[in-house]
């Protein structure tokens, strides 16, 4: 697809930018809420640019470890997304107190090694009103065995008391939507631990297929009344 570049989430002129997006919606539009899906976020490659070193140096004396994995490195860039997280959350709720914040990250410790995601943290501090795991898996076992995760728990180790939790289930693509039997399994087993569930994405939940009208009365045979 080409080269891809990446906002610094970490320069205030970056985050100036996003917060403006975010309340020109907020402000212009009668939205429900905001979705960052998983790309609030930054790759946990990134950070070694000349601005990021800079202020690495200055607010911890210093300099950039070479390994990206490195857990002070890995700490400060996720604490960074953080605090803009929550500067962000604030400037939506004093332009429409009753918008909703919604995330789609990826299970809880890829997001936060490999994504500098830490949405745990977001949770508990009531910095997301619902979360929604993307579980893209291809079988019913692997997908099961995701739903094992402590985030998925009840209890002092789950996410579930924090704020509504759901499993985002992949549908398929143009060329191969996903059958309707694996559709039903891995949504009846979200549904059994107590989780909602969404689809990613739409087309091929009906749309891409022979017989539209078909599957769209499957579909609403598996999710029911």
């Amino acid at each position: 697809a080409g080269e891809v570049v990446r906002l610094n989430p970490f320069h205030p002129e970056v985050q100036q930018l996003l917060t403006e997006l975010v309340l020109e919606v907020v402000g212009a539009y009668p939205v429900e809420g905001i979705q960052l899906d998983d790309h609030f976020s930054l790759p946990n490659a990134f950070g070694y640019d000349s601005f990021t070193r800079a202020l690495y140096l200055r607010e911890t004396g210093r300099a950039v470890p070479s390994n990206p994995e490195d857990g002070a490195w890995v700490r400060w860039r996720a604490d960074k997304l953080t605090a803009y997280l929550r500067r962000l959350r604030a400037a939506v709720r004093a332009k429409r107190p009753g918008v909703l914040i919604s995330l789609s990250p990826n299970y809880a410790d890829f997001a936060y090694k490999l994504q500098l995601q830490d949405w745990r943290t977001w949770v508990k501090e009531g910095l997301v009103d619902e979360v929604v795991v993307q579980i893209y898996r291809p079988d019913e076992q692997s997908f099961t065995a995701e739903l094992a995760r402590p985030e998925f728990q009840h209890g002092p180790e789950g996410m579930g008391p924090k704020a509504p939790m759901a499993v985002a289930i992949m549908a398929g693509t143009r060329q191969r939507p996903t059958p309707m039997a694996l559709l039903a399994e891995q949504t009846r087993a979200a549904r059994q631990r107590g989780l909602g569930v969404a689809f990613f994405h739409y087309g091929p939940l009906w749309e891409f297929t022979a017989d539209p009208a078909g599957r769209q009365r499957e579909l609403e045979g598996v999710l029911g009344p």
